[in-house]
């Protein structure tokens, strides 16, 4: 059965370009749109080929996707997943754990199948990213890797002392930036082995354990300005005043990882998410909205919370008073209701 059922393609100048991978649910385009548009402000002298892999698209998606190619002169193909694929990958998913695991989303593991798809379309390497990413630098280094005898290039977890004992492998990567050697993924075997690895039991990551048990000892590691880990929240928590925080000057790819994104309400203060405000503001996904606490799915309290200590560092004591008071019935609503 085939992965993909449908590539929509949009392209412009097929001369020398760099392939670049990004991933996402219907929901989640909207931030692979900012991700993709960063790389292109911040490397305007390369020529780029992106492959977004996705379960489904929207019109409205499909279109701003269009736009961008056409304003930047390149090319971008979504690859929508096989539906009938998807539902056969989760029932074997669930073959070694009572029922399916919902905390398991098929978007996890698009990586695993869009490498394969994207070998077989005759490409030799590619860039994964995540797309809680913004790129702020040049990426060409990735590139200078190519012919080596590594799979990928990839860049080191900032857990990894606990989590490569915990997987029983010598290093551990974050699996958010990889540079591919999509031939050696393939005579490797490594889609189908991603999925049988991932299927043995509850991992903690499932895409990201299950790859570097894989790939230990096959991987070369850079320098972590290249997937560089920026918590929105740590950031908050421990500054004074999180808006005086700069920008690292270092890091070339910055890396949301952590519960606050550069779409929620309570970190828009922060130096790097107005950057990627600036960022989003010129792409054709400049409505994406801002997600505020009480539309959050669980844990609302929380997030009110965070938003009541940022106002209170900044001195916006109005908005500090507002969520204590939204954080305290979300809280009283959370212990009544178990939510």
């Amino acid at each position: 059965m085939s992965y993909v059922s449908k590539v929509i393609k949009f392209e412009n100048n097929k001369e020398n370009t760099k392939h670049i991978l990004l991933c996402g649910d219907k929901n989640y385009i909207k931030y692979c749109g900012v991700t993709l548009t960063s790389i292109l402000l911040s490397n305007q002298n390369e020529s780029f080929t992106f492959h977004i892999f996705c379960d489904d698209i929207s019109e409205q998606d499909i279109a701003k996707v269009k736009a961008t190619t056409e304003k930047f002169n390149i090319n971008i193909l979504i690859h929508i997943f096989n539906k009938e694929f998807i539902e056969e990958f989760l029932q074997q998913l669930s073959k070694t754990r009572s029922g399916i695991d919902k905390s398991v989303s098929f978007y996890q593991c698009f990586r695993f199948l869009a490498y394969e798809a994207l070998a077989d379309d005759n490409i030799d390497y590619v860039l994964y990213l995540d797309s809680d990413i913004l790129v702020n630098g040049n990426i060409d280094e990735f590139w200078a890797y190519k012919n080596t005898e590594y799979v990928a290039v990839v860049i080191a977890d900032k857990a990894e002392k606990e989590n490569a004992p915990r997987v029983n492998t010598q290093k551990y990567f974050n699996s958010g930036v990889m540079f591919v050697n999509l031939k050696k993924w393939k005579n490797g075997d490594y889609t189908r082995l991603s999925i049988q690895k991932a299927s043995e039991k509850k991992w903690y990551y499932i895409d990201q354990d299950s790859m570097n048990i894989l790939l230990d000892n096959k991987c070369l590691y850079i320098s972590e300005n290249y997937n560089y880990y920026y918590n929105l929240s740590r950031v908050s928590d421990t500054s004074d005043k999180p808006s005086l925080v700069q920008i690292p000057k270092e890091a070339k790819i910055l890396h949301f990882v952590g519960i606050s994104k550069p779409w929620h309400s309570w970190v828009q203060d922060l130096q790097v998410i107005k950057k990627y405000n600036e960022v989003k503001a010129v792409s054709p996904w400049f409505d994406n909205g801002i997600i505020k606490p009480d539309e959050m799915k669980t844990n609302q309290h929380k997030y009110f919370h965070k938003l009541a200590r940022i106002s209170k560092k900044e001195g916006n004591y109005l908005q500090m008073t507002e969520a204590y008071f939204s954080y305290g019935l979300a809280k009283l609503k959370y212990l009544i209701k178990g939510e």
